[in-house]
């Protein structure tokens, strides 16, 4: 297995500071190797950093997305984390979560649930024939198989789910039939309402989680957090 954390980024993200808090962090003794993603009009100032030739607005993230695993295929990798700046990777339990088992694994979403519940159980396979579920795009494995179907897959811009990459890359993956696995130890994080509701059920496994989102939404993140849950705060201490 030759694994690597594809993390996606732009120019505000590095403006912010947030690709160095993950340094600083998470990545400061990684277990794998990582990138991040950048789109045109950035300049690469650290080897981590891939400059891609694609739009580096947030609709064109799947074109960022496609590219990114581009690169990993072309240079060996056949397991793939996306992530974005905004979560924190517990990059050893990464390694050892069993991500080879799967194709396409991590917290799944189906536009037709009220509340977007976590499962308590480990693992449980969705079934993907078109019903719109999709892995949250804060943080989901691919396997080779899973990143070569995206990345040679018909590019659909006037799709709903173009415009959010990780509903569109759950639905290519569907079409192809390639199955998701819901995994418990990828967690929204403190700031999704719908997430808080299910504390009570995932508290004896937070000690498990390969990965927490510590944004709010779409740019709405304070980097503080990242390094608050890296000295040692627990997931009910982020909470306002």
């Amino acid at each position: 297995m030759n694994p690597v954390i594809l993390v996606t980024s732009c120019r505000g993200d590095v403006e912010k500071g947030r690709q160095q808090a993950q340094r600083d962090t998470c990545f400061s003794s990684s277990a794998m190797p990582y990138r991040f993603l950048l789109g045109q009009g950035n300049t690469k100032h650290n080897e981590d950093e891939l400059v891609l030739d694609v739009p580096d607005d947030y609709d064109s993230l799947f074109l960022k997305v496609r590219e990114g695993f581009r690169w990993a295929l072309e240079n060996g990798y056949d397991y793939i984390f996306k992530c974005t700046t905004d979560v924190y990777c517990f990059t050893d339990r990464l390694l050892k979560s069993g991500f080879e088992q799967f194709d396409y694994s991590g917290r799944f979403v189906d536009n037709t649930q009220a509340d977007w519940r976590l499962l308590v159980e480990q693992h449980k396979t969705f079934d993907l024939n078109g019903n719109h579920i999709w892995a949250s795009g804060f943080g989901c494995w691919f396997s080779k198989r899973a990143a070569q179907q995206l990345v040679t897959a018909e590019t659909r811009t006037q799709t709903p789910e173009w415009f959010y990459d990780d509903w569109y890359t759950g639905t290519i993956l569907a079409e192809s039939g390639i199955q998701g696995t819901q995994d418990y130890r990828y967690h929204p994080g403190p700031y999704d309402a719908c997430a808080r509701l299910c504390y009570k059920e995932t508290e004896p496994f937070l000690n498990d989680l390969c990965a927490i989102h510590l944004g709010e939404s779409t740019d709405v993140y304070d980097k503080a957090r990242m390094y608050a849950i890296h000295n040692g705060a627990s997931v009910y201490e982020l909470v306002d």
